[in-house]
């Protein structure tokens, strides 16, 4: 009585739905602190991957489509290409890719620079932790 009948499907024959796919995170900032940070707090989220960490934003544009990035987490003070450029390089190179200006500098007028630059939201290192981890889960169409 315990086995199915010839012909008839066992559990194992049934696919286990599937999630969405987890996002793939890069970060960007010449602070190794910083980038540890996130790369901890990515750990620890089921859905989100983090697929590595870059101290300047050159060749930013090449990494982001390469490693098929879905959020790019970019701080705003970085050495390399100026960031609001490398905002805008990496939106119309790879326009999948969302971009999140990560800075200590969070008044208007720069969140309205990186907005203008293409980012969708810049986020506030003075911020707690899990707000970017929020953030990055806006960007990537997660609520």
């Amino acid at each position: 009585r315990d086995k199915p009948m010839p012909n008839q499907p066992t559990p194992s024959d049934h696919p286990k739905p599937t999630s969405a796919p987890r996002l793939r995170v890069l970060c960007v900032d010449d602070s190794p602190e910083i980038a540890g940070m996130l790369s901890r707090l990515l750990r620890d989220q089921d859905d989100m991957e983090d697929v590595g960490a870059l101290n300047t934003t050159d060749g930013v544009a090449q990494v982001v489509a390469t490693k098929m990035v879905d959020v790019l987490v970019l701080d705003l003070s970085i050495s390399g290409p100026p960031p609001l450029q490398a905002i805008s390089t990496v939106t119309k190179r790879v326009p999948s890719c969302r971009v999140l200006a990560y800075s200590g500098h969070d008044d208007p007028g720069t969140c309205r620079q990186v907005r203008d630059a293409g980012a969708c939201e810049l986020v506030s290192k003075r911020g707690e932790p899990h707000d970017i981890i929020h953030a990055i889960r806006r960007a990537g169409g997660r609520r």
